[in-house]
């Protein structure tokens, strides 16, 4: 009969539910008993001395941003778990011994800054700290490139650092020397273009190194510091420069060889080893033709502007001039009635009302100008470029040429007035 009823019992699903409710009930109680047990744990801090309130008189600040720290703390182990120590703690030094630059010992205190913990104890009780007036220097980056080696052929261009300055903080006595800094490059035989990497070094005014030492008081001071260095090949190229706004039958060939001249020839390059043989000439660029009189008689190129980039102009030529050397180059006045229209529009009617052009100043050798006249010259006015509604009177500019004379050109712009119905 005892036997059925503990059989019964073991069969009842009821019984079953109520034995896991009451060991879930002992397992949570156990674990929250467990979470709300004080313990004691270290924590490691890294914390920066406060001195807003004392560097208002003394202006010292301590030579490092931040120092180390461990605390001990009480506490439930859930408040322990989740601890922040950055928003949980405050550590801070008792700045009250501080008077002038030097090194102290100060007294290290914790306060928690979170409900349920306590401090136990924190170390170390007291740290040495050196405190000092900071000032700033900015610092010009230069490259010192005497290691590098280039075939003969070569040339290495301006070394190009990752920072053309930089900028160190720290005590006042150990920057008080610095006036420079320079980026030792180590030995290498580059080629091409090369990124290389070397040691940073300060400099006194007079160039010697200063010898710093890794435990430095100084912020901001790279270790090292890459360097792009261009390497260039050399050749000698010439230069060319080309006439516009010259007249129809000019010859421009001719006008080169006998009437202007350069102040050199050729110029000596330096290029990307890869663009060695693509580059055969450098190009100065255009002359207008039409402003050259004997008194306005040279042209000049700044090279900064000729050179492209990638090119280098290994003997720092500023400028390359071109001059009208001739001196029976003269001047000569005259009018022309030689007026021609051409590309007329061909659903409109255009009149010409300028009946000549006065004043049109001819530049070249003597000889040449002699026999010109008004009459000699060919004035075109080209509209094919007039507005498909223009009507009514309009100035439009002209070329003027001077048939089969090669060595005499026009100066200055001329329009003539037509009306167009």
């Amino acid at each position: 009969m005892a036997e059925k009823s503990v059989k019964a019992i073991l069969n009842n699903r009821w019984v079953w539910g109520i034995f896991a409710l009451i060991f879930a009930f002992c397992l949570w109680f156990s674990v929250a008993s467990k979470l709300e047990t004080e313990t004691i744990r270290s924590f490691s801090v890294l914390f920066n001395i406060d001195t807003k309130d004392m560097a208002k008189t003394k202006e010292l600040r301590p030579v490092k941003s931040e120092y180390p720290a461990n605390v001990r703390i009480k506490g439930s182990r859930q408040v322990l778990g989740t601890l922040d120590k950055s928003k949980d703690l405050k550590v801070y030094a008792d700045l009250s011994r501080v008077v002038a630059a030097g090194e102290y010992s100060l007294e290290l205190y914790a306060d928690p800054l979170r409900k349920g913990i306590e401090i136990v104890s924190i170390y170390p009780k007291e740290m040495s700290v050196k405190f000092d007036k900071l000032i700033t220097k900015v610092l010009k980056v230069e490259v010192d490139t005497s290691k590098l080696e280039v075939p003969k052929e070569y040339l290495l261009g301006m070394p190009q650092p990752k920072q053309e300055n930089i900028t160190i903080i720290g005590p006042e006595l150990e920057l008080g020397g610095i006036s420079s800094c320079k980026v030792v490059l180590p030995e290498n035989k580059p080629k091409d273009t090369s990124f290389l990497e070397g040691d940073v070094k300060l400099l006194r005014e007079d160039k010697t190194e200063i010898k710093i030492e890794d435990d430095n008081d100084i912020s901001g001071l790279p270790k090292s510091m890459k360097v792009t260095i261009p390497v260039f090949k050399v050749k000698e190229v010439p230069l060319r420069y080309e006439f516009i706004n010259y007249p129809k039958d000019f010859d421009k060939t001719r006008m080169k060889s006998e009437k202007f001249e350069l102040s050199q020839k050729t110029i000596k390059i330096g290029c990307d080893p890869q663009k060695y043989d693509a580059i055969a000439e450098v190009f100065l660029g255009d002359i207008d033709i039409s402003k050259l009189t004997p008194d306005q008689n040279t042209i000049l190129f700044d090279m900064k502007n000729v050179l492209t980039s990638g090119i280098w102009n290994v003997d720092d030529i500023p400028e390359i001039s071109v001059k009208m050397v001739n001196n029976d180059i003269e001047t000569k006045v005259v009018s022309s009635k030689n007026i021609e229209l051409v590309n007329e529009p061909v659903n409109k009617k255009v009149r010409l009302l300028t009946e000549q052009i006065r004043d049109i100043t001819l530049v070249g050798p003597q000889k040449s100008l002699k026999k010109l006249q008004g009459r000699n010259l060919s004035v075109v006015a080209d509209l094919q470029d007039l507005p498909a509604d223009a009507s009514g009177r309009k100035q439009v500019p002209v070329s003027i040429n001077i048939p089969e004379v090669p060595d005499v050109w026009v100066t200055g712009s001329y329009e003539i007035d037509i009306n167009i119905s």
